[in-house]
């Protein structure tokens, strides 16, 4: 089994979100080995860095419907379709931050029904972590009806619904149409509602 010999860091100096780790580990066969690795410095004291946040409309003049979020990335040089999401504060869990996160980035007020065990987006790169948390979002209920972002400064976000019957195919027009690219984990998740109908595995 491999185990932790040890952690330094790397800087790079003056940055506030992300650090740079190089860990030295031994192998299962003994050999000792190198790895890089980026990490938040901003995680809670929950353990856990972020939380995003499937939020399911409902309406009784329309279907299920998801928020979604465009938003430019500078890392990528591109607008990415995502799920909204944010960091954990240190004195709140998962659902104390999908709640905030949710009426800040897109003006909806809802009820966080479900929370996911905490996850690992990119293992090989970085050992930042997520939680998903299920938001159930009435859109006939008075706090839903003039919904306003409070963004913070330098956040430009675009906030649309789209349904959840069709999203996969509804992301790949969007990246078809508009150039968008979409975030993996919204992906994954549109994908695996596609894969569950068509091969009618849905419990």
């Amino acid at each position: 089994m491999s185990k932790l010999l040890e952690r330094k860091d790397f800087g790079p100096h003056g940055f506030r979100w992300l650090t740079l780790k190089r860990i030295l580990y031994q192998d299962p066969s003994g050999r000792k080995r190198v790895w890089e690795s980026a990490e938040r410095t901003t995680r809670a004291a929950s353990g856990c860095d972020a939380v995003a946040i499937i939020a399911k409309v409902r309406s009784k003049s329309a279907p299920p419907k998801i928020i979604l979020e465009a938003q430019y990335r500078p890392s990528q040089d591109a607008v990415v379709v995502e799920v909204p999401a944010g960091l954990i504060d240190q004195e709140e869990d998962a659902s104390q931050a999908a709640a905030r996160e949710l009426k800040e980035e897109t003006g909806y007020t809802g009820r966080v029904t479900a929370v996911s065990e905490p996850c690992f987006s990119d293992p090989g790169m970085t050992n930042s972590n997520m939680q998903w948390a299920v938001v159930d979002v009435d859109a006939d209920a008075a706090e839903n009806a003039d919904v306003k972002p409070e963004l913070e400064p330098g956040e430009f976000i675009d906030v649309f619904l789209v349904p959840f019957k069709g999203l996969h195919k509804t992301l790949l027009e969007l990246k078809k149409e508009r150039g968008w690219q979409l975030d993996a984990r919204l992906l994954a998740y549109a994908w695996g509602l596609q894969h569950s109908q068509d091969w009618n595995v849905g419990g």
